[in-house]
């Protein structure tokens, strides 16, 4: 168990889909983190699964990330969706999100290939609201959630396909959350081998200002916002990324792009196959190179 790399725990197993260290731990996050079996049907998970397949087979698998959270993958984030698809993610905003919750327009698309896996992070809570809700494509897996200053304390979720997990609260700000590698794969003493794995994750929007007294919040309604970056020779401030020239103005309601820059960056990302600034992770966002 020691060579596997497995945590070396005393574990108390729950029925069902979701384990942890002690009943507090599990009883403290049950309506945080929630796991809904078979929330999708057979023909919908392939319906997402066909419809994601062409953009996703245009990247090639990545095994280095910008902030090294995530090896062998790749990903996107898709804004548009056929009407099927639409209707599953309705699905998901009205069983996972609050009535008072905005969404982010794009939902993000995580591929990750058999061997690929999810290091222990948070999600920054500048570019991700209070929930988080992840539909599973075509493996199984387990996530697993160790709290951020007591490592004793965990919980262990199995993620089968067609699957919807949802993380809020106390389980998207105190805990990390990981996709275990095939070869620490295992839930309780059951074996989860892992193949290719495709999740549609939903977020909720920031939620407050940036990152410092008297900066306006990033996402203001109706505007296409960028967060501070802090480039060499450059004071910190709102800008492109770095070598972009700035394409935001600040207004007394918030900022906005100056449309003529913004059409040249959104070009510039295109030919990069670049179709976001940032990657939502767990420190400082960075441009992040072809």
């Amino acid at each position: 168990m020691a060579g596997s790399g497995r945590l070396a725990l005393r574990t108390l197993p729950v029925p069902g889909w979701v384990r942890g260290s002690s009943p507090a731990v599990v009883s403290r996050l049950r309506d945080a983190a929630v796991v809904r079996p078979g929330f999708l049907s057979a023909a919908e998970e392939e319906t997402l699964s066909r419809e994601l397949e062409p953009e996703l087979r245009r990247r090639r698998y990545e095994y280095d990330h910008w902030d090294a959270a995530i090896h062998g993958f790749r990903e996107t984030e898709k804004a548009r969706w056929s009407e099927a698809s639409r209707a599953i993610l309705q699905r998901v905003q009205a069983v996972a999100f609050g009535p008072g919750q905005t969404l982010l327009p794009s939902v993000h698309v995580l591929d990750l290939e058999p061997r690929g896996y999810v290091k222990p992070h948070v999600d920054s809570v500048k570019f991700c609201g209070a929930t988080i809700a992840g539909l599973s494509l075509l493996s199984a897996s387990v996530m697993r959630l160790v709290h951020t200053q007591e490592p004793g304390q965990w919980l262990e979720l199995l993620l089968e396909p067609g699957s919807l997990y949802i993380l809020r609260g106390s389980a998207r700000y105190d805990f990390s959350h990981e996709i275990l590698r095939d070869e620490d794969s295992f839930f309780g003493e059951r074996r989860i081998p892992r193949s290719r794995r495709i999740s549609v994750i939903c977020r909720a929007l920031p939620e407050g200002p940036g990152t410092g007294p008297g900066e306006p919040p990033y996402h203001v309604p109706g505007r296409v916002v960028v967060p501070p970056v802090h480039a060499p020779g450059r004071a910190a401030g709102v800008g492109g990324p770095v070598g972009y020239p700035s394409i935001m103005a600040a207004t007394p309601s918030g900022i906005k792009a100056s449309a003529p820059c913004l059409r040249a960056w959104q070009s510039r990302c295109q030919n990069r196959k670049r179709e976001r600034p940032w990657v939502v992770g767990a420190r400082t966002p960075v441009w992040k190179a072809s």
